[in-house]
């Protein structure tokens, strides 16, 4: 009676074993590494958006043109680079973007900020910080590399011809030899007067948290840190539930060799298909999910190249949790899969 109750145990845990150890898999996953810079540093690669920035702050800058949500332009020294933004296609401000935001650039400023974010998340002591340098930003801007941008892109203009009104920065048209010089100038003069308004640095957390005189960003941002480091703790400590099943399992089932190998083998072998099985459609789920459901909910103004990087990018850090899943399944199951090819080496011989 007492080895039946002892069976009977050993399968009930062996059968929680399964769901518990699949809940784990994603739990420790995302637990370990939602607050890490390196989960988003491997989504920005994968959705390659140093490549596509340009391209997306384009797009979202003429749309904000066109809608009238940009800021007005004002009567001053900038008039012309204000004029100059309004006047750009989308193509043309992707080209002078590029220019003044190379991938490489960009990325050390991205990977820069999220590594002192997560810094902050896991630091009681530190301050809210989060610095960008745009030293390199003005440097681009007035050292050559985005006039150079410019005057491409007004090679690539139809030649300027007698009767067109000619333009302080032109952008319909290519200027002649002998205007050139004089363009070249005024395009110096007006990105030398805009970069003298941009700070050198900014400190984008800082700014936000000083903006706030309630203190009511500086105590979200602190009860924000303080659940992200228990929740992180949770993760780590979480494959101890299932691994206290496995325990019961060898305490209740196992009376021999052969026995040990079956009883961890089978339910180690089935959390690993099952937690792999539910990781792998994962990903392409959510982003139907969103393309069907979220989607056609948000207003139409907002750009399209810009919903599909964020779609993207929400899908690419769910594959770098997913993978993670995969690999932990696949040990799992390979684990579970020799424990049970073993068993077979221990195969009772029969009585004679």
């Amino acid at each position: 009676m007492l080895r039946f109750l002892a069976r009977t145990m050993a399968l009930l845990c062996a059968i929680l074993f399964v769901p518990v150890a699949v809940a784990t898999l994603f739990f420790q996953a995302a637990g370990t590494r939602l607050a890490q810079a390196q989960t988003y540093k491997e989504m920005l690669d994968r959705e390659q958006f140093y490549a596509k920035a340009p391209a997306v702050l384009a797009e979202t800058v003429s749309r904000a043109v066109e809608t009238g949500l940009a800021a007005k332009k004002d009567a001053d020294a900038t008039a012309g680079a204000s004029a100059l933004l309004h006047q750009l296609k989308r193509a043309d401000l992707e080209t002078l973007l590029a220019a003044v935001l190379p991938p490489a650039v960009l990325r050390t400023q991205v990977e820069g900020a999220l590594d002192q974010f997560a810094g902050y998340l896991h630091d009681a002591s530190a301050r809210p910080s989060v610095r960008i340098s745009l030293a390199e930003f003005k440097q681009r801007m007035t050292g050559g590399e985005l006039e150079a941008a410019y005057v491409g892109l007004l090679q690539r203009k139809p030649a300027f011809a007698a009767g067109m009104a000619e333009e302080l920065l032109p952008l319909a048209y290519c200027p002649t030899e002998a205007q050139l010089p004089q363009v070249r100038e005024r395009f110096r003069q007006a990105m030398s007067l805009l970069a003298d308004q941009i700070p050198a640095s900014v400190d984008l957390l800082a700014e936000v948290v000083q903006a706030d005189r309630s203190g009511n960003t500086q105590a979200a941002l602190d009860y924000t840190r303080l659940k992200v480091q228990e929740y992180e703790s949770i993760a780590q400590w979480s494959p101890v539930v299932p691994a206290l099943l496995l325990l019961l399992i060898l305490l209740f089932g196992v009376r021999s060799l052969r026995g040990l190998l079956l009883w961890v083998g089978f339910p180690c072998l089935l959390a690993g298909v099952f937690g792999a099985l539910l990781a792998l459609p994962s990903a392409a789920g959510t982003r139907w999910l969103f393309s069907v459901v979220i989607e056609p909910q948000l207003p139409p103004q907002i750009p399209a190249l810009l919903l599909d990087t964020v779609v993207g990018l929400l899908t690419s850090a769910l594959e770098v949790i997913l993978h993670a899943v995969l690999v932990s399944s696949a040990w799992l199951g390979l684990g579970g899969l020799i424990a049970v090819l073993l068993a077979f080496l221990f195969k009772r011989q029969p009585a004679p």
